[in-house]
This record gives structure tokens, sequence and C-alpha cells, in this order.
């Protein structure tokens, strides 16, 4: 389905790997250089196999990070498309 470009994405989902894959690739394929992807709970201790995907995802799709942590260990990162 063709949303048309998105400009913005927040995504707090499943942590499984094919669906991580699927929604980051989705989206990138809507999004230009600028545009960002938030992915929740980006904590390697408590979620290591969805912060690897996540890595996985904005090198293969050509994204730069940043990383916000929380105070409660419910981190955040920023995706932004180059």
């Amino acid at each position: 389905m063709n949303f048309g470009r998105i400009h913005f994405a927040f995504i707090d989902g499943s942590h499984h790997s094919h669906d991580i894959k699927y929604e980051f690739s989705s989206i990138s394929s809507q999004q230009i250089s600028g545009d960002i992807i938030i992915f929740d709970d980006y904590n390697i201790t408590k979620f290591p196999y969805l912060v690897s995907n996540v890595n996985d995802c904005i090198f293969k799709f050509n994204y730069s990070k940043e990383i916000i942590n929380s105070d409660n260990g419910r981190n955040f990162v920023i995706a932004k498309k180059k």
C-alpha cells in the first residue's frame, strides 16, 4: 500500500525480527533524506534482538542514528534518512 511520503514515524510495536524489518522497510520506501523513524524500547540489556535488528536496518537503508536514554530504561533511537 502506498501512503505517499512519510515524514515521521514512531514505532512502538512488535520486537520480532520479521516485524521490525518489515515495518522499517515499508516506511523507508516512503521516505526521503531528512525524514525520521523513531523506535521505542531501544535498550540493549532488555531487548538485544530489537537493537540488533534496528541497527541492521539503519545501516541497510542508509539512516543515521541518535540514541535517547531515559531514566526508566525505555530508550529511543531516532533514525534519520541520509
